[in-house]
């Protein structure tokens, strides 16, 4: 399968003004799971592009076609060795056995499984457009 850089890559937008928010930089520090919500232009992209500079960040821009758990795992596996250069993860391999539930529930469990293994820090991960 062939990624797409831009699937996986931050959209940056340098031309827009971004102000200080406290309240989501607090949140993102309690290192909690979060959904981020709000209609476009009103800043999504922009704080979390800022809140790369302090915290990993792996980007993924869904699409309808990642409906197809093959596509959505490669792609998020690319979307998380793009953001973590050296991480290394078998889940890579089992691919082309995760197109029932049960193969994509290895994957995603070996995918977790070499995070926590590899990665000590906390990360940001955001499925773009998951609505």
């Amino acid at each position: 399968m062939r990624i797409l850089k831009q699937k996986i890559s931050i959209p940056i937008r340098e031309d827009r003004p971004s102000w200080p928010r406290p309240g989501l930089d607090a949140l993102l520090k309690a290192q909690r799971p979060m959904l981020v919500v709000a209609p476009a232009g009103f800043g999504k992209t922009s704080w979390l592009s800022q809140a790369r500079s302090r915290t990993p960040l792996a980007w993924l821009t869904l699409e309808p076609e990642e409906a197809d758990l093959d596509r959505f795992l490669g792609h998020a596996i690319a979307s998380l060795q793009h953001a973590l250069p050296g991480f290394r993860t078998e889940a890579r391999e089992m691919l082309d056995r995760a197109r029932e539930m049960d193969g994509a529930r290895a994957v995603l469990e070996t995918l977790i499984a070499d995070l926590d293994e590899q990665v000590d820090s906390p990360l940001i991960w955001v499925l773009d457009g998951y609505h």
